[in-house]
């Protein structure tokens, strides 16, 4: 099975990292890795764990660490094995081949069938099982996804000037003013008790202007007779 895994730690701290799991002792609950680095990114972990009983199965991983696009890209091979399911279907057209060879009368080869299927079932059942605890722990050592990290995940080094709000749009000519707010009407002024001065004459009232085509009045002639 091909694999490919995405992390935000760098080639050297991933190397690092994978040495530091491989020094660490086994448990009954989280069995123990072995393996190798090499410098240029190329690793490989393996695991050593029952699958009947006793009877054990070790599994390898085998992988490359390369930089790309500012992270840290993981492809590599596991065998995967089968599901149960998947053995539940070989068993059974290994039951059907063992009853051919015995109608056949090749007895020997139908009894060899039996102890073929043990073997081929601890291959399978094994490496499905240890191939998902090794991508597992390799995940969880290494931080790594399986889908890449999005283009503005990372923050800038280098943090951003605040952005100044924009400046409000100026008015359009043409467009209606808003009207002033009304505010309180000046009182009117306190009549004094002055009276007016003797002989002052009355203001004469305004005079309409004139229109501006009309000509001035002729002045009156008088006639004599002769």
């Amino acid at each position: 099975m091909h694999f490919i895994l995405y992390t935000d730690k760098t080639v050297k701290e991933s190397l690092k990292s994978i040495t530091e799991r491989l020094q660490i002792k086994g448990t009954n609950s989280r069995p123990g890795l072995d393996g190798w680095i090499d410098k240029n990114g190329m690793f490989s972990i393996s695991v050593n764990a029952p699958v009947v009983g006793n009877v054990p199965r070790r599994t390898h991983l085998r992988g490359r660490l390369e930089n790309e696009n500012g992270y840290t890209v993981v492809r590599g091979d596991v065998p995967s094995g089968a599901t149960p399911f998947g053995i539940g279907l070989m068993f059974a057209a290994m039951g059907v081949m063992a009853l051919m060879l015995l109608n056949s009368g090749n007895q020997l080869l139908a009894l060899a069938v039996a102890p073929a299927a043990a073997y081929l079932y601890v291959i399978l059942r094994g490496d499905d099982q240890n191939s998902e605890y090794l991508l597992d722990e390799l995940m969880k050592v290494l931080r790594a996804k399986e889908t890449p990290p999005k283009a503005g995940a990372r923050k800038p080094s280098v943090s951003a000037p605040l952005a100044r709000p924009a400046p409000k749009p100026a008015a359009r000519a043409g467009s209606p003013a808003k009207p002033a707010a009304k505010g309180p009407s000046p009182r009117p002024a306190a009549k004094t008790g002055t009276a007016p001065k003797a002989g002052a004459k009355p203001a004469a009232a305004a005079a309409r202007p004139a229109s501006s085509g009309s000509k001035p009045a002729a002045p009156k002639t008088s006639s004599f007779i002769s």
